[in-house]
């Protein structure tokens, strides 16, 4: 392990499993929202990227901020030489951490994203209709949540979601802006709960790291099928015929 960047409110570290090549896909990975943040937590997605011998480069941020910090800026300045090192590179993020993978696509140069039920902003006035992290966006100085400057115009963007919760209306601006978006109800929030209930999750960070642009039908559509397998998606279901 590398630490490439340490800050008050956000650190980078560098695993990589096998030996750099110029091929490698390398996976830029964002912390997702946590009951008791800290610097010192595992990247998101970290033992299975180090298992799978994907390298990573996993964006640890110290509260559940949504990555609002100056300090992002140094932390790019810190992460593009490594970056530069691999042929492509994916964000990959839940919730928070989807939201980090988008808001800096284009900062960290990626090729691809791969998200799972990310916010467009937690600011009520972006996202009309869902208040669900107000009380933390009082709290914030929004330094970076701008998405139109943000968001690469270049990279492939991927998101999973549950249409069937407020995710649906992030989904919705995001899709304005090109993104593509896959809907898997009654998966919940965040749907990678879903996605690791039903096998799919493994597969579609596995496809990614192996081809960054391309298509997720496939696994999309197996994701739908195996629904019966997931506890999840039957306690959703249960609530939803309840209201």
């Amino acid at each position: 392990m590398e630490e490439l960047f340490r800050g008050k409110d956000l650190r980078a570290i560098r695993l990589c499993p096998k030996p750099d090549t110029t091929d490698q896909t390398l996976f830029i990975t964002f912390s997702n929202f946590r009951r008791t943040p800290s610097l010192q937590d595992d990247g998101f997605g970290q033992d299975f990227l180090s298992k799978t011998g994907i390298a990573a480069i996993h964006v640890i941020c110290a509260g559940n901020t949504w990555f609002q910090s100056p300090e992002v800026l140094q932390l790019a300045q810190a992460v593009l030489p490594a970056r530069r090192h691999f042929a492509k590179a994916v964000g990959y993020g839940s919730s928070m951490g989807g939201f980090g993978a988008m808001m800096f696509s284009k900062l960290l140069n990626l090729d691809a994203t791969l998200t799972i039920s990310p916010q467009y902003s937690i600011q009520p006035h972006k996202v009309e209709g869902d208040s669900r992290w107000a009380h933390i966006a009082r709290q914030l100085d929004f330094v970076f949540d701008d998405m139109d400057a943000g968001l690469s115009k270049t990279a492939h963007h991927t998101l999973f979601y549950d249409p069937c919760t407020a995710d649906d209306i992030h989904a919705r601006l995001y899709e304005k802006k090109g993104v593509t978006s896959f809907a898997l109800p009654y998966s919940g929030h965040s749907s990678a709960g879903y996605l690791q209930q039903v096998g799919v999750l493994s597969k579609l960070v596995t496809k990614a790291a192996n081809d960054p642009t391309g298509e997720f039908d496939a696994l999309h559509q197996m994701a739908l099928e195996r629904s019966a397998r997931s506890a999840l998606y039957a306690q959703n279901v249960k609530q939803a015929a309840a209201s």
